[in-house]
């Protein structure tokens, strides 16, 4: 599987690349108030108001750091009607893809019940890299608060 790497902190992480609709350089985000912290705002991208998460404020509590390297990469969010809808994730060097073999993947071993979207682990060339779950990045709370069925 082709994937999209990038940082979180100083660990390593993939999306499979077909997951992946466009990665696009930070665009200027609208703050949201009353949402979690690490719904960093909304973007117009291509004419649409799409909402976006920083991947760095939901795992660490910090958010990411405006690197040259940052960027936003859209994913479309399955939502449970079935409904697709296009979902903006900031990530630290986000710069470069690797083939991960589906032998490679592995169990965590470890599963935090507030981190579902934690996914698989593949060794590569020594370093850890660990899938991330779009569909499991957001509660149905915020899922709620951020797709309207119907818009």
């Amino acid at each position: 599987m082709l994937a999209v790497l990038f940082s979180i902190g100083d660990d390593r992480y993939a999306l499979p690349a077909a997951e992946v609709f466009e990665i696009t350089p930070v665009l200027k985000l609208k703050k949201i108030p009353v949402v979690p912290d690490y719904v960093a705002g909304l973007c117009n991208f291509r004419g649409m108001s799409i909402p976006v998460l920083d991947l760095s404020a939901l795992a660490l509590g910090v958010p990411c750091q405006l690197l040259l390297s940052t960027r936003m990469i859209v994913v479309n969010y399955i939502l449970d009607s079935g409904g697709v809808k296009p979902l903006g994730l900031l990530a630290e060097h986000a710069t470069q893809t690797a083939t991960i073999r589906e032998a490679d993947l592995q169990s965590p071993g470890i599963q935090a019940d507030n981190a579902p979207w934690l996914g698989k682990v593949a060794i590569g060339s020594g370093e850890l890299v660990q899938l991330v779950e779009v569909d499991e990045l957001l509660t149905p709370e915020v899922v709620a608060m951020l797709f309207r069925e119907g818009q």
